[in-house]
């Protein structure tokens, strides 16, 4: 998994708080006094330290000190000119003189000789002690974070830089996280930089992963002095660097085309519970509801009104600095219309068809009525002419098989004599 950085990064080492005990004590403020002897006694002082040689000798002896053998440094009581500003040389009395090294460094360290012959006397300067100046700083390749893991993981290094002293310090890496506290394997490098001590730095790497959330890189720098030296403890830390998971959002269902459906629900879901969710973009004539949980967001509509669009409505997480933004697609389906067009098209054309078989129906029941109606009539009608023979007179109707009747040249039945003006007669089968 990898680290995603956020906007706006610090510069790629970024110093963190610095913690520090146990001061050194001022070299400036501390004078040490030593006697030349035939067995001297060698002294340890301080850097800066200032040193007082004391030495006693006969009248009758030259009072000359040299240093590391042959270098003169007082000769006849006189302080060589070329040692001004480093030494200081007075007598104290006849047979008793004083020699003061200003600054003690390392340069001046060894074998002080006072006198000549059986009268030479003898100090000794051991170690100059170089103590700590300053506090230790604590960088890193990243910054504290939060950071957000992917499928890959960067190398994250620690380095913790002291200067280096006398006695040499010693450094120490560790992570504490959840009050337990982790040693961890480091590499140590001394450096000499412009500052007037060389540094020693000590580096840590390492592939973090989500379990290293809330931990604390901590580098402790120690300078262990002999008595009566105050030995020096400090300390200095990066963190707590906040690693969390990657965070998704998640919109359901991300598509809905709509026909005659105007209402659903939109859901959006986050796999960390402590992103913030929120639906944007909704169409301002849209009626809906929100309902929110621990890990999710739901965006009912119940009326999305009549016309017909397209439109992506967003849901947005926020989690720390970093934004993740999920789309829900609402749209129109051509071939939803076309679907709808041809079940109106259907439909029409069976309210025809409905229409003209009921139309047809109609039509007939009526011919079928006029046609019982006619047939009804025809059998009153002839049921009549059979009946009258026995109710009516019989002197209005002739047989027409009887000689009053015959053919006429055009095959039409006539009487044989002429009827009278209000005489009729009706023709019997």
């Amino acid at each position: 998994m990898a680290f995603m950085r956020l906007e706006n990064v610090l510069p790629p080492l970024l110093l963190c708080a610095v913690i520090t005990a146990c001061l050194k004590p001022s070299s400036s403020q501390r004078t040490t006094t030593t006697k030349f002897a035939k067995l001297p006694d060698t002294i340890n002082v301080l850097k800066d330290e200032t040193i007082e040689f004391i030495c006693e000798q006969n009248a009758n002896t030259p009072f000359d000190i040299k240093f590391k053998g042959n270098i003169l440094i007082v000769e006849n009581k006189q302080l060589k000119d070329e040692f001004l500003d480093i030494f200081a040389f007075r007598m104290l009395n006849s047979t008793t003189g004083k020699l003061t090294l200003k600054h003690a460094t390392e340069e001046y360290t060894g074998i002080y000789k006072c006198g000549e012959g059986v009268n030479e006397k003898y100090a000794s300067i051991g170690v100059v002690y170089t103590l700590i100046s300053s506090k230790p700083i604590c960088k890193s390749s990243i910054e504290i974070g939060p950071y957000f893991f992917e499928d890959q993981i960067d190398l994250i290094e620690m380095n913790c830089t002291s200067e280096e002293g006398i006695p040499q310090v010693t450094m120490s890496n560790h992570i504490i996280q959840r009050n337990e506290t982790t040693n961890v394997t480091s590499t140590s490098t001394r450096t000499v930089s412009s500052h007037p001590h060389p540094s020693k730095t000590l580096s840590f790497s390492s592939y973090f992963n989500s379990s290293c959330n809330n931990s604390v890189f901590v580098c402790n720098v120690s300078q262990q002095l002999p008595a009566p030296y105050q030995s020096y403890q400090g300390s200095c830390s990066f963190g707590p660097i906040l690693l969390h998971p990657l965070f998704s959002v998640t919109a359901n269902p991300s598509n809905i085309n709509f026909s005659d459906v105007r209402n659903a629900v939109l859901r959006c879901t986050s796999n960390v519970s402590e992103v913030n969710l929120t639906w944007t973009n909704i169409p301002s004539h849209w009626i809906y509801d929100i309902n929110e949980g621990d890990t999710y967001i739901e965006l009912i509509f119940t009326d999305t009104g009549s016309d017909v669009y397209s439109v992506d409505i967003q849901c947005v997480g926020y989690y720390g600095d970093r934004v993740i933004t999920t789309t829900a697609h609402i749209s129109y389906s051509p071939l939803s219309f076309q679907v709808t067009n041809l079940a109106i098209y259907l439909t029409l054309v069976i309210i025809i068809v409905v229409v003209c078989v009921a139309v047809v129906f109609l039509l007939r029941c009526v011919y079928v009525t006029n046609s019982q109606q006619n047939k009804d009539t025809n059998q009153m009608y002839y049921a009549s002419v059979d009946v009258l023979p026995g109710i009516l007179s019989t002197e209005n109707y002739v047989n027409i098989n009887s000689s009053s009747f015959t053919y006429d040249s055009g095959g039409y039945l006539s009487p044989c004599e002429p009827l009278q003006n209000d005489e009729q007669y009706d023709i019997v089968k």
